[in-house]
C-alpha cells in the first residue's frame, strides 16, 4: 500500500492509513448515514466508482511562504499548526503536474533582495501539456516583481503561461518588456460527448474546474448515463454550469440548453466552448445568483441540473418545486447540504439514483451524484 511520507503531518490528505477498501466502504456508510438521519429512502443502492487511488490532480494550488528562520521559502500545504508543510513530491498530482511543480518550487521568489513573504499559487497541465501557473499576488508584488522582472522573466522562458492577480491577466515578453496584457483562454481542461469523445474545454488557469479532467470525465459519463435513461427529454435548466464541462454533454444529445450561472467570466468560455464544437442543441444563457433569487425558472423544462457549491441550494428549492420539471439531477461536493436540500424536495421528487464518484481519494470528501422524479 502505498504511503505518503508527509502524512499525518500535511493535512491536505486524512485517509493514507487506511487500504483504500476501507476508505470506500467508510464514504459508502458515511451516506448511508446521513439518508438515514434526514428519513430519506431510496429503492437504489449506492453506487460507488473509484477514479483511482492516487496520481489524479491537474491542478494544484498551495502557498509559498518565505521562512525567517532559513531564509528560503517554503512550498505546500498547512499542517495541523496552521504552518506550511514544504512538499517537494505530492502523491496526488499526476506525473506531469508533479514535474512542473518540482520545476517552479526551484525559483526564488524574490524582487531584488526582497522575498515575497506569502502568496497563493495554482499550477495546472493541460491536454496539450502546457506549463500554467496563476500568481495570486498583491498588486504591490505584482509591481515589484515587473519592475525587477528577473523571476518573471525566468518563468517565461521556462515554457510557463503565467497569469497574475485577482483579474488573471497575462504576463507576456513584448518588444523585450514584460506586460500584463488582457485574460486569454487556453484548453486547459476538457470534458466529453455523449459518444465519450473528448472535447476540449477553454478556460484561463484561475478558473474554477474539477482537480482532474480524469474524474470529470467519469461525473460526466453517469450524468449522461441518466440522460440516455430519460424518455422524451428536449430541453434542461442548468444552474452552476461553469465553463461547460456538463454544458456539453447535454449539447451533444441534442439538447437545448438555458443556463444561469452567477460568474460573467464563466459564462465566456462556456460560450467559448460551445462555438468550438458543433452542436444541434441549442444554448442561451443567464447572468444571475439563484441562492438570491435574481434568476428563477419561468418555464416548463423536462430536466433540471443543479451543480451548487458547498452550500447547497438553501431556499432555491423553493423555487424548484413550483417548476413542472418532471426530473432533477444534483450534483454534490457536500453531502451534508445535500441531504437538507434532498429532504425539501422529498415531497416533490423520489430519490431513483445515487452514486459516489470518489475524485478525492485518501481524503473523507467526495462527490455525489443523484437523480431524482417528480412524484
Amino acid at each position: 500500500m502505498t504511503i505518503c511520507s508527509y502524512f499525518p503531518t500535511c493535512t491536505g490528505c486524512s485517509h493514507w492509513n487506511l487500504p483504500y477498501q476501507q476508505q470506500k466502504n467508510k464514504k459508502i456508510e458515511h451516506l448511508k448515514d446521513l439518508l438515514r438521519t434526514h428519513n430519506l429512502e431510496t429503492k437504489s443502492q449506492i453506487n460507488f466508482i473509484s477514479c483511482g487511488e492516487h496520481s489524479l490532480r491537474h491542478r494544484v494550488d498551495f502557498t509559498l511562504e518565505f521562512d525567517l528562520e532559513s531564509q528560503k521559502h517554503k512550498f505546500g500545504f498547512y499542517d495541523q499548526n496552521k504552518k506550511i508543510c514544504h512538499i517537494e513530491t505530492c502523491l496526488q498530482l499526476t506525473p506531469e503536474l508533479q514535474k512542473i511543480y518540482h520545476e517552479f518550487i526551484q525559483f526564488d521568489f524574490f524582487y531584488g533582495n526582497t522575498p515575497i513573504k506569502k502568496a497563493s499559487v495554482r499550477l495546472r497541465t493541460s491536454p496539450q501539456n502546457l506549463k500554467g501557473c496563476w500568481l495570486d499576488f498583491s498588486n504591490i508584488e505584482i509591481k515589484h516583481l515587473l519592475e525587477d522582472q528577473k523571476l518573471l522573466n525566468q518563468l517565461l522562458n521556462a515554457g510557463f503561461v503565467v497569469e497574475m492577480g485577482q483579474k488573471s491577466k497575462r504576463l507576456k515578453q513584448i518588444n523585450g518588456a514584460l506586460k500584463l496584457t488582457s485574460p486569454e483562454p487556453n484548453v486547459w481542461f476538457k470534458t466529453i460527448n455523449h459518444e465519450e469523445k473528448e472535447l476540449g474545454l477553454k478556460c484561463l488557469i484561475s478558473d474554477f474546474t474539477q482537480p482532474s479532467w480524469l474524474s470529470a470525465t467519469v461525473l460526466v459519463k453517469v450524468v449522461s448515463s441518466w440522460i440516455k435513461e430519460i424518455p422524451r427529454i428536449k430541453t434542461v435548466l442548468e444552474f452552476g454550469a461553469g465553463i461547460g464541462q456538463f454544458t456539453l454533454c447535454f449539447l451533444s444529445h441534442d439538447l437545448n440548453v438555458e443556463v444561469c450561472e452567477i460568474n460573467p467570466s464563466a459564462i465566456e468560455q462556456l460560450k467559448l466552448n460551445a462555438q468550438m464544437h458543433a452542436f444541434k442543441g441549442e444554448l442561451t444563457t443567464r447572468l444571475g445568483d439563484f441562492h438570491k433569487k435574481t434568476i428563477s425558472p419561468d418555464k416548463k423544462y423536462e430536466l433540471i441540473f443543479v451543480n451548487p457549491g458547498r452550500s447547497g441550494l438553501k431556499k432555491f428549492t423553493d423555487e424548484i418545486k413550483k417548476t413542472e420539471s418532471e426530473y432533477l439531477i444534483y450534483v454534490s461536493c457536500f453531502p451534508e447540504t445535500l441531504m437538507t436540500d434532498l429532504l425539501e424536495l422529498a415531497e416533490n421528487y423520489n430519490l431513483c439514483n445515487i452514486t459516489i464518484v470518489d475524485q478525492f481519494p485518501q481524503t473523507n470528501h467526495f462527490e455525489t451524484l443523484t437523480l431524482l422524479k417528480k412524484l
